[in-house]
C-alpha cells in the first residue's frame, strides 16, 4: 500500500458515491474546498475530507493553460526502516540512484540515510514525498543524508520524470 501526506479540510459533510467532488462551501455560500473522500468505518460517522480550494485553482490554472503537472523527481528509491524490531521511530534509506538522476549528479548514494529536505526532518517516505512536493523542478534544496556515521548536506537541483531539469 501507498501512503500520503495531504493538505486537506476536515467536514462532517456527509460524502457519498456520487456526490464526492462537490463543493464545500462555508456559512457564506463560497466555496472553500472541494469533497474527495470519507473515512468509512463503523466506529466512525461523518469524517469526510476536501481539497482546499487554494490547491483546486492552483491545479486547475496550471491544467488550463495546457501545461502538465510536473512534479519534482530526484532519481531516487527509498525505503523505510526502523533501528529495530521494537522501534517506532523510522528513518529512510536510499536503495536505488538512477544514473545520471538529480541525486547521482549531487552526490547521493545508495546506503545513504536521509535525515532531511532543507532542514525539515523527514523520517516516513509519505512526509518525505509531502516536503519534496513543495519545490518546483528546476529549484535547488538541500538534502541532509548520513553517510558512515557522518551527517552531510548536499544540494540537489530537482529535476523531472519527463526530463531532468
Amino acid at each position: 500500500t501507498s501512503s500520503n501526506v495531504m493538505k486537506v479540510l476536515q467536514t462532517d459533510t456527509a460524502i457519498n458515491s456520487g456526490n464526492s467532488g462537490g463543493p464545500l462551501c462555508n456559512s457564506n455560500g463560497q466555496v472553500i474546498g472541494i469533497t474527495n473522500m470519507k473515512l468509512a468505518a463503523s466506529s466512525i460517522e461523518g469524517m469526510g475530507f476536501a481539497i482546499p480550494i487554494e490547491t483546486a485553482i492552483q491545479v486547475a490554472e496550471t491544467l488550463m493553460t495546457g501545461k502538465e503537472i510536473n512534479r519534482p523527481y530526484l532519481g531516487i528509491e527509498i525505503g523505510e526502516m526502523r533501528d529495530s524490531y521494537y522501534s517506532e521511530e523510522t528513518y529512510l534509506i536510499v536503495g536505488v540512484v538512477t544514473k545520471d538522476g538529480a541525486a547521482d549528479k549531487a552526490g547521493i548514494k545508495t546506503d545513504d540515510k536521509i535525515i532531511a529536505i532543507n532542514d525539515v526532518k523527514v523520517n516516513t517516505i509519505a512526509f518525505f514525498q509531502h516536503e519534496l512536493y513543495k519545490y518546483e523542478v528546476g529549484e535547488k534544496i538541500k538534502i541532509t543524508i548520513e553517510r558512515n556515521g557522518e551527517e552531510k548536506t548536499l544540494v540537489v537541483k530537482l529535476g523531472s520524470k519527463n526530463k531532468e531539469a
